[in-house]
């Protein structure tokens, strides 16, 4: 999953670039909420990978852990159809000492089709 990618253009003409991406392991949470609504709720942990290259200075990577959450809900349409909106928040994704360090927020509209 790519977190996030940041290119930079410097004073002086130099350029680099932040590239991250990881695989979070999340519990979900689901509390209906009334006619056709379900809330979610996302806890867990993303191992993440960072890089960064650059033309002024030697590249770095480093990975690690970072806990991971989110909300969200479901409308449902039908029994088998139905639309999701869900906001994620990565908090401290890299290491300031090595890659730098960003919190990276995702949101998502998906639909749903059950069989």
């Amino acid at each position: 999953m790519g977190l996030r990618s940041t290119s930079l253009t410097l004073v002086g003409g130099g350029s680099a670039k932040f590239d991250a991406s990881g695989i979070p392991v999340q519990a979900v949470f689901f509390l209906p909420g009334g006619s056709n609504i379900t809330w979610i709720g996302k806890l867990g942990v993303v191992r993440w990978n960072g890089k960064v290259t650059s033309d002024f200075a030697a590249n770095e990577s480093d990975s690690g852990f970072s806990l991971v959450g989110g909300v969200g809900a479901q409308y449902d349409f039908s029994s088998n159809f139905a639309i999701r909106a869900e906001l994620e928040y990565f908090p401290k994704i890299g290491d300031e000492a090595t890659v730098g360090e960003a919190d990276v927020t995702a949101i998502g509209v998906s639909l749903k089709y059950a069989f």
